[in-house]
């Protein structure tokens, strides 16, 4: 929506937008990364284990 001056009334531009936007995926795939990464190597440590035992 364009006023009478011909400015728009948004308050950030959609490029800017795109760029929060891309920033805040970035962090999400970081944070599922540090929380699923080290999970898994321990699930597969204590299965190493328990099959080394296990010989």
């Amino acid at each position: 929506m364009t006023f009478h001056n011909g400015f728009d009334d948004r308050a950030v531009s959609p490029l800017i937008g795109a760029i929060l936007l891309l920033a805040i995926l970035v962090a999400l795939l970081g944070l599922l990364q540090l929380n699923a990464v080290p999970a898994l190597t321990v699930r597969q440590s204590s299965s190493t284990t328990n099959t080394s035992r296990a010989n």
